[in-house]
């Protein structure tokens, strides 16, 4: 028996109008920041990773890391020197899409490397 759509798809609460607004570049020409906030398992990976699909096609680099593994790449480069050089990287990208925000607890270090 097949299922029915709503059984299917939680309800996320987007404003469509809000999400095809942000899908226009004016954000990213503006340099703004998008933060997407809600609870596990409501979709924000699946919009920020809609965002950085389209970014290209607008001509603009796009990165996506893991929070995790961002900061133990962070570590990693500080330890074999390449830490200013891998700043650098990260400061050149047009749309850095963070995701797995909240997942661990940030030390010193981290909470610097984010700033």
């Amino acid at each position: 028996m097949p299922q029915s759509k709503t059984s299917i798809s939680a309800h996320r609460g987007l404003d469509r109008r809000k999400v095809l607004a942000l899908h226009k570049e004016h954000w990213l020409k503006a340099n703004e920041n998008l933060i997407l906030k809600s609870q596990t398992g409501t979709g924000k990976t699946w919009i920020a990773c809609a965002f950085a699909r389209q970014a290209p096609r607008l001509d603009y680099s796009v990165l996506y890391v893991r929070m995790p593994r961002l900061f133990e790449d962070l570590a990693l480069a500080r330890l074999d020197g390449r830490f200013p050089r891998l700043i650098d990287e990260l400061a050149r990208v047009q749309l850095l899409v963070l995701d797995d925000w909240g997942t661990h607890t940030l030390n010193d270090r981290q909470r610097l490397d984010l700033l």
